[in-house]
């Protein structure tokens, strides 16, 4: 959506960074499992977390089909979205 690009209809793609303090005191897979673990009780959202990729993501879905995936450290894909939208 960032870049300009987005369709009526398309899922809607998120990435966060993790601040240098939380990775010295948990591993990205169990920071992600835990959030994941957070998210599904705290919402409506089908959660299913993928920590072991090379880049983590809670992949989020609504019951109405509203999908929206959550990837951690991927500085590449910001990097990407704003190439794209210049």
């Amino acid at each position: 959506m960032a870049n300009g690009f987005a369709l009526s209809g398309c899922d809607m793609d998120l990435c966060c960074l993790v601040p240098e303090r939380t990775k010295q005191v948990t591993s990205p897979t169990e920071f992600v499992s835990r959030l994941g673990q957070l998210i599904q009780q705290q919402s409506d959202f089908i959660v299913k977390v993928l920590g072991r990729a090379r880049i983590p993501i809670i992949k989020l879905v609504l019951p109405d089909g509203l999908n929206c995936d959550i990837g951690f450290e991927n500085r590449l894909a910001l990097e990407n979205t704003r190439l794209l939208l210049t």
